[in-house]
């Protein structure tokens, strides 16, 4: 049955559409109309609502909500290597799998549809997507130090069986890439056998770029030039690159990215809660690179709430910038919402013809009167908790704030069983 969201705003990043209704046809937006036809719906009621495009995490670790406020206060390198890495090596398929649902609850209930994913134990995230309705791009997050050979390799292995088993699976909801860690944790030649892999498979590579002034440093120290001057030596922006955290890059770096096409996810919030600066937002949209958000892991935000992240995003490079003009409410929602960048085409806006990936704002709240501007009003007022429908592919995730497809109390007790076991 076709669904029916009457009553309801429609905001997207460059129009808004006031007063109408959303009909719904299996997975696609088939009509946005004033008159509601004839016929036989489901009909959800907005109830004056806004319907944003379904917010995409661009760049996040899912199951990292395991360790969501275990190491507080360090910068990247003490953070990774004296409290992640160690937990890390403790994990179990089981808990991967239950901190990925926990972390899909929680991406769900804030508006979230689409999420990019860099990590180990990657057939348990797939399973937890299937049985979410979420969308995502996934690839197995992988380090390499020298040996052994990369057919034995199983970041290697993994990512390849990755590709072959499960790239659109779901019913095209689930894509793969090749995700090689970053610069300093993997070296020229893993670097080039990862971009080879996603020549041949015809996906992007997803990375981490230039994070701390230490990841330059180091990089010039050995190399002698960027992080991204040496992924660009070696090949590696022959290939979409997805690069995380961007923070520190010269004009040089920036212009590479513009050159190859290459999208920059922007991660405020796990920036700031680390230290590692404020990444050059007006210098990249002044040499038109394409932007993204992610919320990054839930162990160094300390959410993945991308509507808590949008209005970070929304208001931090003004800040930076003394300018109040540089990053508008519309730029922010455009980034929030790009699901172009991940290979998604057919979503990141709701228009007719488009997937249906959208989510329900409540602004019948004291925080969101008066409603001058609804854009605005997503953008610098609302919040996770304002979310009450969320639709991925046409299914409802989120109904009244409730979950259509997750068993979150289940959640709840098995996430608590893991932690006892793991600390």
């Amino acid at each position: 049955m076709k669904k029916l969201i009457k009553n309801v705003n429609i905001v997207n990043a460059d129009s808004i559409l006031e007063n109408t209704n959303i009909i719904i046809n299996g997975k696609y937006i088939e009509k946005i109309t004033d008159v509601i036809p004839d016929g036989e719906f489901e009909i959800i009621d907005a109830g004056g609502g806004v319907a944003i495009p379904g917010l995409v995490n661009a760049h996040t670790h899912s199951p990292m909500t395991l360790l969501r406020n275990y190491a507080d206060g360090y910068n990247l390198q003490t953070w990774l290597n004296e409290y992640i890495f160690p937990v890390e090596d403790r994990l179990s398929d089981d808990d991967a799998y239950w901190a990925s649902m926990l972390a899909q609850a929680e991406m769900i209930a804030s508006g979230t549809t689409l999420f990019h994913d860099m990590y180990m134990f990657m057939p348990q995230v797939v399973k937890a997507t299937e049985e979410s309705g979420m969308k995502a791009l996934l690839g197995r997050g992988a380090t390499y130090f020298g040996n052994p050979l990369f057919s034995e390799h199983q970041g290697t292995i993994e990512s390849i069986e990755l590709f072959k088993e499960y790239n659109g699976s779901a019913d095209g909801r689930i894509k793969v890439d090749m995700a090689p860690h970053a610069v300093y944790t993997t070296n020229d030649k893993f670097l080039m056998h990862m971009k080879e892999l996603a020549e041949e498979f015809g996906t992007s590579l997803h990375i981490h770029l230039s994070e701390t002034a230490k990841e330059n440093d180091d990089a010039t120290a050995q190399y002698g030039k960027s992080p991204a001057q040496y992924l660009y030596d070696l090949g590696i922006f022959d290939v979409k690159v997805i690069a995380a955290h961007c923070v520190h890059l010269s004009d040089d770096d920036i212009s590479i990215l513009k050159n190859a096409g290459a999208t920059a996810v922007h991660n405020p919030s796990s920036n700031l809660k680390l230290g590692s600066g404020i990444a050059p937002i007006k210098h990249l949209m002044d040499k038109g690179v394409d932007i993204a958000i992610g919320t990054d892991g839930a162990s160094s935000n300390n959410n993945l709430n991308m509507l808590e992240e949008l209005h970070i995003a929304s208001l931090l490079t003004n800040g930076a910038d003394m300018n109040p003009e540089t990053v508008s409410a519309s730029d922010a929602l455009k980034w929030a919402t790009n699901a172009a960048s991940l290979g998604f085409h057919d979503s990141g806006k709701i228009a007719e013809g488009k997937k249906a990936d959208i989510a329900i704002i409540d602004i019948n709240k004291p925080h969101m009167r008066p409603v001058h501007n609804m854009r605005s009003a997503v953008c610098y007022s609302a919040g996770g908790g304002d979310v009450t429908h969320v639709f991925a592919d046409g299914k409802m995730l989120l109904d009244k704030g409730q979950f259509t497809t997750i068993d979150i109390e289940k959640v709840y007790f098995e996430i608590d069983k893991c932690i006892k076991r793991i600390f």
